[in-house]
């Protein structure tokens, strides 16, 4: 899948997942949320500009997703930490476990993130090392090619489709 189907797939289901947290009670913990799985679908793609990375290479494997999963979860611990003390009680419904709470979204995200970008790639025949590092042969399901326009309208049509119910969702709560 190209950039654009990316993008699109993982907006709308990072829009999807940040609504459903929102109406269930943990607000920030859904924005939080959403905002990961949207930044990190493109992650994998990084090792375009890597020099030490070969592109469908380890970035593009659940190693990596947990890897960067990490990151994320890290970052939102300190997040968390500067934030603990200014954020109103409303958004807080978790109180003291907010810290782990929320590096524990992060990781989860994160880790979501990653794993969106992996499942579009993998129907392509290019392939990808899914199971690095325990294995670090390619899978492919080899529908179609990465640039194939059904394969990119599909993941828009699927983003948006999950955006749309997640807008839905809370509009239907106000």
């Amino acid at each position: 899948m190209l950039g654009i189907g990316h993008q699109s797939l993982s907006t709308g289901i990072g829009i999807l997942i940040a609504s459903v947290m929102i109406v269930a009670g943990v607000p920030l913990l859904g924005l939080a949320a959403g905002f990961v799985i949207v930044s990190a679908a493109r992650i994998p793609d990084a090792d375009r500009n890597l020099p030490f990375a070969t592109h469908r290479g380890r970035l593009h494997s659940l190693g990596g997703a947990v890897a960067f999963g990490l990151c994320y979860g890290v970052f939102y611990s300190v997040v968390g930490l500067l934030l603990s003390d200014i954020i109103p009680a409303t958004w807080n419904p978790v109180g003291e476990f907010f810290i782990p709470v929320l590096a524990i979204t992060g990781f989860l995200a994160g880790t979501v993130g990653v794993a969106i970008h992996l499942a579009a790639d993998v129907v392509s025949k290019q392939g990808i090392p899914v199971l690095w590092p325990l294995r670090s042969e390619t899978y492919a399901l080899e529908w179609t090619t990465a640039a194939s326009n059904r394969l990119n309208t599909l993941g828009m049509l699927i983003g948006g489709a999950a955006g749309l119910s997640g807008v839905g969702l809370v509009l239907m709560t106000l």
